[in-house]
């Protein structure tokens, strides 16, 4: 299997939270090319995610890589919560009327918000 399909796989899987001991392995080689593809579309955290609920995440330099990504989407996505909470909050003082959109209402329907 390709490892673009391999990944995609991996993201579906994640994404059903269907997490099971799989039948997929991954290579050094297909990892980094895995790193770079979700790089370019911004989802390494999902397929480190994934990588690290299956528990074939490496100990090694790849493995680190993804990780650093889940810490950062972890992390944006407290940055990104404190703003909206301090919005709402100035919003509601002032009897705004408004609707949240995009993450702040779809981000309960992925296994984790911060993804």
């Amino acid at each position: 299997m390709m490892t673009e399909n391999k990944m995609m796989h991996l993201i579906g899987m994640a994404l059903l939270q269907n997490l099971r001991e799989a039948d997929i392995t991954f290579s050094d080689e297909e990892l980094l090319q895995m790193y770079s593809i979700a790089e370019k579309h911004d989802i390494t955290n999902i397929v480190g995610y994934s990588l690290k609920q299956l528990g074939i995440l490496p100990d090694n330099e790849s493995g680190k890589m993804f990780e650093r990504k889940i810490a950062e989407s972890y992390y944006r996505y407290l940055r990104i919560e404190q703003t909206a909470d301090r919005v709402c909050c100035q919003l509601e003082k002032e009897k705004i009327e408004y609707i949240p959109l995009k993450g702040a209402v779809i981000k309960y329907l992925y296994p984790e918000p911060w993804l």
